[in-house]
Formats: structure tokens, sequence, C-alpha cells
């Protein structure tokens, strides 16, 4: 999946060419003479669906006409030119050049750029300051109709804050948000990425002063020009690509701080996807057990490939702990014994609280998308509190304003907990850690809008009010209770935060469930139809043999190992994720779990041992194994890591033993210093290959070309700190 593809872009007969690149390292060329934002959407869902047919499965959002410009090898754009710039979508960095150079992608920089005057369309994260040009389109986007709806909407009708405030909101909404990333502290390199980003940015990079005890994150200002801001963009990809950071909004941190979620316990993530809030989670957890939580975390998405997105993202985290799965969120099934003591549920909503980041939500707003998801919103919920076991926590967020998908939602799960007396609501304040900005009250009534709200302005404040001929459009759970049942309920206990919150928040909205302590709950077991969840590798004496042979393993190491995939990756799991495959009494599917160790390969190239090692995961099999390890001095690996293979290596491979084509394992043989406690945990995964000709052997590495552009930064600076 890690190479690139070409998709051919024909336009009046003319074709160029455009970099897409992604976050993830993956890549794409297209031709393209003229390109807008409508382009950078359509060719990242017929990337994607090319990626899902790669992987065997289908993007189930790509257009249809998408999955056949795939196929033929077109894409059909509209007529807008926007050619050399880059913009943030999705978390996901997206270059557009004017022309593909005559040496390939190699070396190509686009211009780190957000809204042009030959772009439609605003930038996701504002990484330059575009000056005029950028606010006169923010201005006429806040005159659309639907911008007026908006804020005459949460202003008037819905009235989320004082009039006073919700005019700085109306401001606020029209500036896009800064970069902003979050540091991974269970990392051995977190120091090393925090001194890197520092020097990169210089006073640009600004501290989210309320996550320090937590990692660490940064707001990264605008540049003054396209220039400045590319400079650090390919430090930050690397970092991230290296589970070293994550691209992710300072408002989206609260739900993860406010689960607070321990090393031991059992975590469910019931609507993970992009992925940011579980690779928090991790963290939190991997970083208070020093690198080794003995509980689990289940990441679960509905769509395949959602849940390999989120996969994508967490995978180069040093964890045991992390299951991702693919069910229906309404029937996520009982699988932890007694229920699970965390519960995030960030549920699919119309995301009007993003608006900072794509204006274009403006301009389309309107109320449909809060009533088509709310019935949806809140059986998800359900499911969640449900699956909590007495003593449990369960935060519910959104990344919108409306009432309709928050307090409402709120307020009918709660109404229909009332019977067992053992749900209620935590306050958001006391769930969050002191220094976290505090967020305005929940409502305790609010109005539900006719569909045609845009037009007519009209709403109702009662099921009464509405005509019979739409109440099955319109729901009573949509509906309010009176102020006392809201305040009975603890309604006020909800956060919505809005940018007076915090200068780089949109909207988003917190409520923070607890399961008393005393209550006598019994968690409905659902089986369903499939394997059995984690097949421990001693199952499979013949792969075991192999594998144990080759790497020197002792049998005691094996018992945390599993087979994934069909049997076709060996991984290593946390002590709460082998229990949970060994004992559940339900089944569900599985995309990947814990740190994946060796994947099997299908051809006879790899000599005796037909396993390749997973790159992600080379320094927990470095545990396991006494074998097939190459230790290197620092320039030795040094010059490795830029060239990927050398063939100048036999008398080292040698001196290890490791004369023989297959797997090896490569690190560097570091002093007391800078990078002693990075050496100590990384390892990288590579293959060693005879060549018959010239009786050389070959040995190249398999981590992606970002990680190990990291690694030698890291190498490089091991001098110059020591030196300071």
């Amino acid at each position: 999946l890690a190479q690139a593809f070409f998709l051919c872009v024909k336009v009046s007969g003319a074709v160029e060419a455009m970099e897409y690149e992604t976050c993830e390292g993956l890549c794409a060329v297209v031709g393209a003479s003229h390109a807008g934002s409508r382009l950078q959407r359509f060719v990242a869902r017929a990337f994607r669906e090319r990626l899902g047919q790669k992987a065997g499965m289908l993007h189930v959002s790509a257009r249809h006409e998408a999955a056949v410009a795939c196929a033929n090898g077109r894409v059909l754009i509209n007529g807008q030119k926007a050619a050399g710039y880059t913009v943030l979508i999705g978390g996901e960095v997206v270059t557009l050049s004017a022309a593909l150079p005559n040496g390939g992608l190699q070396g190509k920089r686009g211009l780190a750029a957000g809204k042009s005057a030959q772009c439609s369309g605003a930038p996701r994260m504002l990484l330059f300051d575009t000056g005029d040009a950028y606010s006169a389109g923010q201005q006429q986007a806040g005159h659309s109709p639907g911008a007026l709806a908006f804020f005459r909407y949460y202003r008037d009708v819905q009235r989320v804050c004082s009039a006073a405030e919700w005019r700085e909101c109306e401001a606020l909404f029209m500036q896009p948000a800064s970069l902003s990333l979050r540091l991974n502290r269970c990392t051995a390199r977190h120091r090393h990425a925090v001194e890197a980003l520092r020097r990169a940015f210089g006073d640009r990079a600004t501290p989210v002063p309320w996550m320090e005890s937590s990692g660490g994150a940064f707001y990264v200002a605008p540049a003054a020009s396209a220039q400045a801001a590319e400079e650090g963009l390919d430090l930050v990809k690397a970092i991230a690509n290296a589970g070293d950071a994550v691209l992710q909004e300072s408002a989206s941190m609260l739900p993860a701080l406010a689960l607070d979620p321990q090393p031991t316990e059992a975590v469910l993530d019931l609507c993970s996807a992009p992925g940011s809030k579980t690779c928090q989670l991790l963290d939190a957890m991997a970083t208070a057990a020093q690198g080794n939580p003995q509980g689990l975390l289940i990441a679960n998405e509905l769509y395949q490939e959602r849940a390999a997105r989120v996969w994508n993202r967490a995978r180069w985290q040093p964890s045991t702990a992390l299951l991702v799965t693919v069910v229906d969120a309404c029937d996520f099934p009982a699988v932890a014994g007694g229920g699970f003591h965390r519960i995030l549920v960030d549920v699919p909503c119309s995301s009007d609280g993003t608006v900072r980041k794509e204006s274009r939500r403006l301009d389309k707003w309107n109320v449909h998308s809060a009533l088509r998801h709310h019935s949806l919103q809140l059986s998800i919920l359900r499911r969640g509190l449900s699956l909590l076991r007495p003593g449990g926590r369960l935060v519910y967020s959104t990344c919108s304003l409306d009432p309709l998908e928050d307090e409402a939602v709120v307020r009918t799960a709660l109404l229909a907990e009332a019977s067992t007396d053992s749900i209620s609501l935590m306050p958001a304040e006391e769930a969050l850690p002191v220094s976290c900005p505090r967020g305005g009250p929940g409502l305790e009534t609010w109005q539900v809008p006719d569909p045609t709200f845009v037009d007519t302005q009209r709403t109702y404040g009662s099921i009464a009010e509405v005509p019979e001929v739409m109440r099955a459009e319109l729901p009573e759970s949509l509906f309010c209770g009176s102020v006392e049942e809201g305040q009975r309920l603890g309604l006020r206990h909800c956060a919505r935060f809005l940018p007076t919150h915090s200068a780089h928040f949109g909207g988003f909205f917190l409520a923070v469930f607890v399961r008393s302590s005393t209550a006598g709950q019994e968690v409905n077991v659902t089986r369903m139809e499939g394997p059995s969840l984690l097949q421990p590798l001693r199952e499979d004496l013949a792969t075991l043999a192999e594998v144990s042979d080759f790497f020197g393993m002792a049998d005691q190491a094996t018992d945390q190992l599993v087979l994934l995939e069909g049997g076709s990756v060996i991984a290593v799991v946390s002590a709460g994720l082998g229990t949970l495959g060994r004992s559940s009494p339900a089944s569900i599917p599985v995309l990947h779990g814990g740190a994946p160790l060796l994947r099997r390969v299908q051809t006879g190239i790899m000599g005796t041992c037909k396993w390749q090692i997973c790159p992600e995961g080379a320094a927990f099999l470095a545990r396991f194994a006494s074998r097939r390890k190459l230790i290197l001095p620092r320039e030795g690996l040094l010059q490795l890591l830029h060239s990927r293979q050398s063939n100048e290596l036999n008398e080292a491979l040698a001196a290890c033993d490791c004369l023989e084509q297959g797997p090896i394992l490569v690190t560097w043989r570091s002093g007391s210093g800078f990078c002693e406690e990075v050496a100590s945990c990384c390892w990288f995964g590579g293959t060693v290959i005879s060549d018959a000709d010239t009786g050389a052997w070959l040995l190249q590495l398999l981590a992606p070309t970002e990680v190990l552009q990291w690694h030698s930064f890291l190498l490089e600076r091991e001098d110059e700190q020591m030196g300071e």
C-alpha cells in the first residue's frame, strides 16, 4: 500500500501532473491542468477507493464515479485552477504541484498554503497568513443564506450563550483554526520530538497549556509566507508517521482527558474513526503503565476502511493493548466480562462546530443533518451505557453545537435509565483536569426546528405543536422537558465549548455519564457468528516451532503471541487482550490487534523462514528474539537509514550468525548520551537476501521512508546535542 500509483486526468486534451500526499506517507499522482477544492475531495475519495481495492475492501463513501475513474485510469474534474498549494483535509496533508518534475516526485515540494485567488474553498487549518484575499472570501461566506441561518439559529433560537458572547463567536467562527498537534509521551522519542518541533517552528509553536501533563500539544501559528510555512512541514509528517505525534484539534483532546483511562482497565472507543482520540487513549494507558498496559482498548468502527484508518494512525505507537474491530456500534457485543470500565462515545454528527476548518459548511448549513443523526446517536449512546460496568465512566461527545444532537440525546438516554437509578451525569468540569478550559453549561430547554428552518425559521417547543404528518420526522425524543426536569437530570453538568472558551476552539459538546458502583447491573451477552476472537500461537504447533527456532524464542515468551488475519500475522497482545481472546463468549470481526510482529510471506524468496518483520512491531519482537539481531555502530546505521539497503555488511552479518536469507532485526550501538534511551527500544525490521552473482548479502530495511528520515534526524543531532 505504501507504493504510489497513478491516475490520469484529461482536461481539454491537456495533461499535467499533481502530487497527492497523505500524512500516512501514501501518495498518488494525477494529471491536472485545472484543480480546485472539489478535485481535492474527489481525488481523496478516489485514492482511498483504490487503496480499498488493493486491500480487498471497499470505501463505501466513495462515489461510483470515483471507482469508475480509478478503474479506467482517469478522473474528470471541474474547471478551477489551484496548482501549487497545500491544504489539510481531514488531518491529511494535500499538496498540488503545477507539473511533475523530470526527476519524479522525490524532492518536489508544493507550497504550504491555504486559500488562494485561484482556489475555491478555505484551508482546514491556516498555515500562513493569506491576507485580504482570504478575509474577503470568509466575509462572503458569512453572508450566505446558510451562514445567516446558522448564526440566527444558535443566537436567537437555541441561545447557546449570551448575545454578547455569541457576537464574539461569530467573529471567531469566520477565522480558520491554527494547525495543532498532540505529542505521544509513551514513545522513547517524546522529548526529542518536542525539541525538534520547537526548533522547527520557533516562536510560532505555542504549547497547549492544559496538555502539559498529558504529553504536550502545540498550536502552530500561521507563518508570514508560504515559504516559511513549508519549513517544518516535512518534520511534522515524519514525526506523525513514526507514532510520536498526531494532528488533532485541541477541542477533540478533551474527551480522552475526561475519560481518564487507566492501564489495567477495559476501555472501549465505540466510534473511533478517524483515530486521533483512540491514539490519545492508547497513549494515556501506555504511559501510565510505562509502556506495558495490562488492560485493553477496543477501537470500533462500522466500516472496514474507516477502521483501517484508525489502525494506520495508531499502529506505530508502542502498545500491545489495542484491538480494532468492525461492528455496528448500536449492536456492539458485551465482550468484556462484567462490562467496560471506560467507554468513549464520540458519535457521528452534523459537525457544524467545525466550520472554522471548513467555511463551506456555513454556505450549506441546514438542520437536516442534526435531525437525521439524532436517532442514531441515541441508539449508540444507549448501547454504550448498557456495556458500562458498575463504577464505570462513559463520555459522550460531538463536534456539533445543536442541542438536538447533544442535550436531547443525553436527556432521552437518562430517562431510559431512570428505572435503574444507576446512571447519572458527572459535572464535566470535575472530569476534566483543573487546567482545562471550562465550557458553558448544558441547556435545560431548547427548540426543535422545522426541516424548512433555513427558509421559514419555524420551530416547535413540544411534540404537541408538530403537525401530525410530520411527527414521524420529528420524534418525541428531540424535545426537551420542563425546566424542573432538566434540573433534576442535571443537564447543566454537560459542557458546550465555543471559540470564546479558547481562541483555537470551534464548537464541541461533552457529557460525562457514571454508573453507580452499587448497581447490580447485568451486561447482556450477544453471541456473534464467526471464529474465536484471538487464536493463541500455541494452538498452531508448526508455526510456533518455525518462528521460535528461527528467532531463538524461549517457550515462555510465546505465551503473549496470537495469530490474526487467518493466521497470516503474529502479534503480541496485552494480558487483557489475551484473556479476551481466550474466554470471551462472543466473537467480533477483528481488523488488527496488539503489536504486529511478523507477517507471512507468500513467496519463497525469504529462504527458510516464510515470515517478514512488521516494521511497527520490530522493537517488541526484539524482546522475544535471541537470534537474527544485528547491532551496528552509529555511523553504519546512519548510512543504512539513508540508503534503505546495503550490500557491504557481510562481516557484520557473519559476526551475528545472520548469513542466511530471511528477516532480521537491526539497531545501533549507543553510549551514554543523547540517544541512549532511544536506541534501547528502537529496532528496525529488515530482510537479508543473497546475491547469487556477486556472493554478497543484501540487507534491506522495511520501515516507511518518513520513519527512517526521522531516526536519521535523531542520529545526526546526537553529536550536536552532546556538545551543548
